[in-house]
């Protein structure tokens, strides 16, 4: 689990978490402003927070190999 310090990142443009067993993402992650890219493959994730939609930065979300359905 990321703690939800990671609001403090906002400069944070390329975020790999791939294979690293993450069960779930703090809400805190939408206040990355900066995110261009996030990778989430191969974890345990079955949800992603609704608060990722205020990246608007994003342009690539990669969370293949997880439970979400």
């Amino acid at each position: 689990t990321l703690p939800n310090s990671i609001e403090a990142c906002k400069n944070l443009k390329y975020f790999n978490l791939s294979e690293n067993g993450i069960e779930n993402l703090p809400d805190t992650i939408g206040y990355c402003e900066s995110l261009e890219e996030l990778y989430l493959c191969n974890n345990k994730l079955n949800t992603l927070p609704q608060q990722l939609g205020e990246c608007h930065k994003l342009k690539y979300l990669s969370s293949s190999n997880n439970d979400i359905s």
